[in-house]
């Protein structure tokens, strides 16, 4: 159960993150959660919340953030594909 919502955070994140340097790439890439993710979700929620889909993508990955809490990068997390 724990590989499918952590594949689903990878998902989201590889499809909201603002490019190399946002932490929601480094989410994306490597499973770590870092400083200023939290604050990247809240402002593609309040940019994008207006549509269902993608705030409830958002509101997931905003929760898997929440829940796991800061962390360095996760073995295995490469390996989880879509």
């Amino acid at each position: 159960m724990t590989a499918v919502v952590d594949l689903q955070a990878r998902k989201i994140a590889s499809e909201w993150h603002g490019g190399g340097g946002s932490a929601l790439y480094v989410l994306a890439s490597s499973g770590a959660i870092v400083r200023g993710v939290e604050a990247e979700i809240d402002d593609a929620i309040y940019v994008n919340g207006d549509d269902e889909n993608n705030l409830a993508e958002l509101s997931f990955l905003r929760e898997y953030v929440d829940v796991k809490g800061h962390r360095g990068p996760q073995r295995g997390w490469g390996c989880l594909s879509w």
